[in-house]
């Protein structure tokens, strides 16, 4: 049986749904478990465990497409001249007070993460 383009949109994005309740009840569940035990601190409702959800991927995770900023940031990386990477090493070193290693072959496009 061939679904529609339309319903499987649909299917999709009820699978979303469906994904992210379980989720939000697991989270509920761990933290009513672990909080309140642990740390004394408040349980959370159904609703303040999907809030929680949101909130922390914004935070640290952002809604950035596949791969994120970090493959963006490679991306860009390669393509620079030698000469806009140290510039941009030395950026770096500035803001966070740091210094990098001396080595001429030290190149984010070599490096495998």
């Amino acid at each position: 049986m061939r679904l529609g383009k339309g319903k499987k949109i649909a299917l999709g994005i009820v699978a979303v749904l469906a994904f992210g309740a379980l989720f939000g009840y697991i989270v509920m569940i761990l933290w009513n478990w672990l909080v309140p035990e642990l740390f004394h601190g408040p349980s959370v409702t159904y609703g303040q465990a999907i809030g929680l959800l949101i909130l922390s991927k914004l935070l640290f995770g952002g809604f950035h497409g596949k791969g994120g900023r970090k493959e963006s940031f490679k991306e860009k990386f390669r393509h620079m001249s030698p000469e806009q990477r140290e510039g941009l090493k030395r950026k770096f070193a500035r803001k966070w007070k740091c210094d990098f290693p001396k080595k001429e072959s030290s190149d984010l496009s070599t490096r495998e993460s």
